[in-house]
């Protein structure tokens, strides 16, 4: 009652009912607590009752009760109770206990902590549920003591926890945590952890999609597997068992032998394409996609169907579930193709079957084999029995002499694609003169599909009583052009029922005889006979077997005919093993329209440029193809002159080739290298200039080959490099190790001299190719008084007068001297020719800039300051002297003449050495500079002009300035310290002056003590600090202002012997004021003057000056009356006639005699 509720107790919960009766409401409280009856005493105070002592009530009784644990917070409250609220972590148990106290040790000891989350128990124990995942992940950080009566207990994420069906978690507190000690109290409610829906799975991606098995064979198809309810354990994917167990349950309903379940996945898949983790990736928590490789030995009878099951290993709920789908693999119909020696004609004659040794190959695509196709068996059987003949009426033929030696030792099953048949020697096979075609057909028994399949193209077999020669080869096809070239240039003589002797191919006869047997049927002077069957040798013969030779044609550049051209082949006797001469199919070479192509080193690209032009020797090779030249070109003036002028150039620049190369060729240039090639060879050119590549086109002219009219456009086009690309150098001073301090003095040499190109004649004249020279010369940098600035747009800087041409090729610039000038940091200069100012018009710059070094700044200091003349005491006092500061190396900030941060660092810089000095620089000079006293009169000079200050002064001796330019007035930023200071002397007098109203003051004036005062101001000199005390100071002022003339009643007499220290005040160090009392004996005749001497002892500098006179002008002489009479104290007629009354006449401005 005490700690909780008494204090909680207030006038609102007091209620008086009547003069008898006070009704007090005790409000709840939860935090109330007590261990054993708790007994309350009630008194009533005599402050509260009409009387006047305090009246004791009966005592109230509170009875205990047994302790109660009420579960609260999000997952009591059902509001954070689901499965997956558990396991995005966040939700709060509160703990609250009525009738006891939870001990503070639940929240300090870690064992009392650890033993309270422990109360917390499931009913039930599934692997990933709340004891196993919740409780094990519990700690002392997840609990708080909120007071003694309420514990909070905030769950951390749980990305495991995972449950079959709804939690019931109940909690009873461990004994020792409540204060009343053994008690252990089971809270209610029951906490009920909602278990998620039962998980589905959905099955996606291209496998659901219509796939066959020609995309299971291709690979690439995709199976997505999408989760709702649960989630994929993070590890799926992995090589683990989990990963196995998930490519185990995808199963085909169907279990074919090279099917789904025994090539690629299920428990008994296996081999080169069965699937691994390879093929299993995990998108997200929801999406698992495997990709299927290829399998080529995938085969399916009929379609199959796929179920997949996800097995709970792969789950964080750790509970298998199915698709509900399946994935459809539609089987593809099958094909079958036919290969092997069996499928040549050189292999499939009569004799080759008698021997044996033939093979056939059957390619399967879409289907497999049957595994047993190669063993006895029912597949063999099949595979066999339909390898027949259609012709039956063949006593020995295929299916009486070869059909029946067939067996399984001749049957080889390569690949589940692949089957091999060889064929066994069948030496009464014998057909008539023609052919026998095979009509195979493959058994549907003999492959796992199933059905038959008949191939598109079937084997033939010849009989050999007759030998034949048949051509084949890319020489079939070759036109004129290919045999040029020696492209298209291969013949292949394939002999049946004939061998070719085992010499041919080797030099000798047999291969010669082979060779001129192969002969033009016409008259073509540059044609096979001539060109060909010339060159041609055992060399360009081989052997391949005994039924092939093959002749391979080299390229024959001089070959040319004007028509089609007809090759007879006859195999010759010496060549065959029969020794009888047979014939074989002519061979015809079309004529190709003729060409020209342009060879040498001009079309080579080896020597096109215009300096080669200019130099001579290159060379022009005109090459005509399928055509020969007249010798009329090198006999004949004018077809040669016709010839040279069918090179002509695109454009015809002044001096390009139309106009000089041409003019200068004539028959010494042109040599007639063979009837397909003219040679012409370039003299040198001096004058050949062209301001652009050239473009050179040749046309032969009508007339200059066999075939007559044709005029031919040669390829490819000529191509006259222009030498644009002309190079520049850099040369002379400027080029040599530079410094600022050198730009700026003056005098470099930049020389710049031309390869490939020249300089205008004008340059150097005052033009615009001039100044786009200068132009060209740019600094890398910009700053406010670098090489841009200063020497290309500066008004000081480079101008034509600067330039001058040395030759075709020199160019030299002299720089001037640019005390503007001034660098940062370093700079480098990039030197660019323009078109302008070469003859050729194209832009060249120099590879390497030059560089210039940045100098290490100074400053030096000048003007009257520097100077005894107008340094002194007074110079500084009476302002207008000035200090000029010019740097070298480096520049003035811009704004350093304006109110800016650089003018106040630069000002702060000017300081003096001595800063004790009381009136000195410091303090009466360096706080009245500003901007306005500077002037930055060029980018390397500032001015500045001290303003006036009276009050300077330095006593006796000098004072030396410490001036140091600051770096943020400089734009190099560092900065720098004068080698010469300012030197400040008081040499020159110091200087007193009068002023107030004394020196306007008449006579009267004085007499009155009516502008009266005299102050007396010093330049170049200050008081003494006794100044207007009672001091020698101040009496040696007062004897220091003296009358000049002779007055009885003047200054000396009747003012100065009274003045003293009470008259005198010390305004300041330079100022004194001394007022002068009333003085009403004074008298003077005439105008008096006051000289005023600066006593030594009143001044620091310990010597004496004058200060001006001062003048008291003589005033009128007036009488006044007073006394009793003038008063009316005592002028009525009885105080005349008593007598005693008083006159006094008082003069003013002179003296009774």
């Amino acid at each position: 009652w005490d700690n909780e509720v008494a204090p909680l107790l207030s006038a609102t919960d007091v209620e008086r009912v009547s003069d008898f009766v006070v009704r007090i409401s005790v409000p709840a409280v939860p935090g109330f607590a007590i261990t054993k009856n708790e007994v309350l005493s009630v008194v009533l105070p005599a402050s509260i009752l009409s009387g006047t002592s305090s009246v004791t009530a009966a005592n109230v009784t509170v009875t205990d009760i047994a302790p109660t644990v009420v579960l609260k917070g999000t997952v009591a409250a059902a509001t954070a109770n689901a499965e997956t609220d558990v396991i995005a972590g966040g939700s709060t148990i509160f703990a609250v206990i009525r009738g006891d106290v939870w001990n503070a040790t639940v929240a300090s000891d870690s064992d009392v902590a650890q033993a309270f989350i422990d109360g917390l128990v499931a009913a039930s124990s599934p692997p990933n549920g709340w004891n196993n995942v919740v409780v094990p992940s519990l700690n002392t950080s997840a609990l708080t003591l909120v007071n003694h009566t309420t514990v909070v207990i905030t769950l951390p994420e749980l990305p495991h926890y995972a449950t079959p069906a709804d939690e019931a978690v109940t909690f009873t507190n461990p004994a020792g945590t409540t204060t009343e000690g053994g008690l252990q109290v089971t809270a209610s409610p029951v906490l009920a952890i909602v278990n998620a829906a039962n998980a589905t799975v959905v099955i996606q991606g291209s496998l659901t999609q219509g796939a066959t098995e020609d995309d299971i064979i291709a690979g690439g198809r995709v199976l997505d597997i999408v989760l709702t309810g649960d989630t994929w354990i993070p590890s799926i994917g992995d090589d683990n068992q989990a990963t196995r167990d998930l490519l185990a349950g995808l199963v085909s309903t169907s279990n074919t032998t090279n099917g789904w379940n025994l090539v690629l996945a299920g428990p008994a898949a296996s081999g080169d394409y069965a699937l691994d983790h390879t093929n299993v990736e995990r998108i997200n928590n929801q999406l698992v996609r495997i990709t299927l490789p290829a399998a080529p030995t995938y085969g399916l009878p009929a379609s199959e169907d796929i179920a997949v099951t996800v097995p709970g290993s792969a789950l964080a709920e750790g509970v298998a579930v199915t698709a509900p789908t399946v994935a459809t693999i539609a089987n593809s119909p099958g094909s079958v193709t036919l290969a092997g020696s069996l499928m040549t004609p050189a292999a499939s004659g009569e004799l080759d079957i008698i021997e044996g040794g033939s093979y056939l190959e059957i390619i399967l695509e879409g289907d497999t084999w049957a595994s047993d196709v190669d063993q006895p068996g029912a597949s063999l059987a099949a595979l066999l029995s339909l390898l027949v003949s259609p012709n039956t009426t063949l006593e020995h033929g295929w299916n009486n002499d070869v059909l029946p030696l067939l067996n399984h030792t001749h049957v080889t099953r390569v690949s589940n694609l692949v089957v091999n048949i060889t064929l066994p020697p069948a030496p009464g096979y014998s057909i008539t003169p023609g052919t026998e075609t095979l009509n195979i057909t493959i058994a549907g028994a003999a492959v796992a599909g199933g059905l038959p399949l008949v191939p598109p193209v079937q084997p033939v077999l010849n009989n050999l009583l007759v030998s034949l020669a048949e051509l084949t080869g890319s020489l079939l096809v070759a036109t004129e052009n290919n045999v040029i070239d020696g492209t298209s240039s291969v013949l292949v003589i394939s002999l049946t029922g004939e061998t070719f002797l085992d010499s041919v191919g080797s030099p000798g006869a047999s291969t010669d005889a082979l060779l001129a047997g192969i002969t033009s049927t016409g008259d073509h002077s540059h044609g096979w006979n001539t060109e060909v069957a010339s060159v041609l040798t055992a060399a360009d013969v081989e052997r391949l077997n005994d039924y092939e030779v093959r002749i391979t044609v080299p390229p024959i550049p001089g070959f040319a005919i004007t028509k089609d051209e007809i090759l007879s082949v006859t195999l010759p006797s010496a060549a065959v093993t029969g020794g009888v001469s047979f014939p074989a199919a002519n061979i015809t070479i079309p004529d190709d329209a003729p060409t020209i192509s342009m060879q040498g080193t001009v079309a080579a690209g080896t020597a096109n440029e215009e300096t080669d032009i200019i130099s001579g020797g290159s060379t022009i090779v005109v090459v005509l193809r399928g055509d020969v030249w007249n010798t009329t070109l090198v006999s004949d003036p004018d077809v040669r002159d016709a010839f040279i002028a069918g090179f002509v150039s695109a454009a015809s620049p002044p001096n390009g080739w139309n106009n000089v190369v041409l003019e200068a060729l004539n028959g010494t240039a042109l040599t007639l290298v063979n009837h397909t090639a003219v040679a012409i060879t370039l003299p040198a050119l001096p004058h050949y200039a062209t301001p652009a590549d050239e473009a050179v086109t040749f046309t032969n002219p009508a007339g200059a080959t066999t075939e007559g009219g044709f005029q031919i456009v040669g390829s490819p086009i000529l191509a006259i490099v222009n030498a644009a690309n002309a190079t520049v150098a850099l040369q002379g001073s400027f080029t040599q190790t530079v410094s600022e301090n050198d730009v700026i003095s003056g005098g470099l040499v930049l020389d710049i001299i031309l390869t490939g190109d020249t300089w205008i004649p004008t340059i150097g004249d005052n033009n615009q190719a001039t100044i786009d020279l200068i132009n060209g010369l740019v600094a890398t940098t910009n700053t406010s008084n670098g090489w841009n600035q200063i020497l290309v747009a500066g008004p000081d800087g480079l101008d034509h007068t600067n330039v001058e041409r040395i030759n075709n090729q020199l160019v030299r610039i002299t720089l001037p001297a640019v005390p503007e000038y001034g660098l940062p940091a370093d700079e480098s200069i990039i030197v660019t020719v323009p078109g302008s100012a070469l003859s050729e018009g194209y832009d060249v710059t120099a590879p390497t800039p030059v560089p210039i070094a940045n100098s290490d700044a100074e400053v030096s200091l000048s003007g009257l300051l520097m100077t005894k003349p107008g340094s002194g005491e007074l110079d500084i006092i009476r302002g207008g002297s000035w200090l000029l500061l010019t740097v070298k190396g480096d520049t003035w900030a811009t704004d350093i003449a304006e109110d800016s941060a650089a003018a106040s660092a630069f000002l702060a810089g000017l300081t003096s050495r001595n800063s004790t000095i009381e009136h000195g620089w410091d303090r009466e000079i360096l706080p009245l500079l500003n901007f306005t006293h500077v002037d930055r009169v060029t980018n390397r000079i500032v001015n500045l002009t001290l303003p006036e200050s009276r009050f300077y002064a330095i006593g006796s001796g000098i004072e030396i300035l410490n001036t140091t330019i600051v770096g943020p007035a400089l734009a190099g930023g560092k900065a720098l310290k004068p080698l010469s200071q300012p030197v400040i002397n008081n040499l020159d007098p110091s200087i007193a002056e009068v002023f107030d109203s004394l020196l306007v003051a008449t006579e009267l004036d004085v007499i009155d003590g009516t502008s009266s005062v005299l102050t007396i101001s010093l330049t170049g000199e200050v008081f003494v600090d006794q100044m207007g005390t009672a001091s020698a100071a101040t009496t040696a002022l007062l004897n220091g202002i003296a009358s000049t003339g002779s007055h009885s009643h003047g200054w000396d007499t009747e003012i100065a012997p009274y003045l003293g220290d009470a008259d005198v005040e010390r305004v300041n160090d330079f100022e004194v004021r001394i007022t002068v009392p009333a003085t009403p004996g004074f008298a003077i005749t005439k105008d008096e003057l006051l000289a005023i001497t600066i006593p030594a002892a009143a001044v620091n500098g310990l010597l004496p000056f004058s200060a001006p006179n001062v003048t008291i002008t003589d005033s009128t002489p007036s009488i006044e009356l007073r006394g009793t009479v003038a008063g009316g104290s005592a002028n009525e007629e009885t105080d005349i006639i008593s007598g005693g009354s008083t006159i006094f006449a008082v003069i003013r401005g002179d003296v009774w005699n």
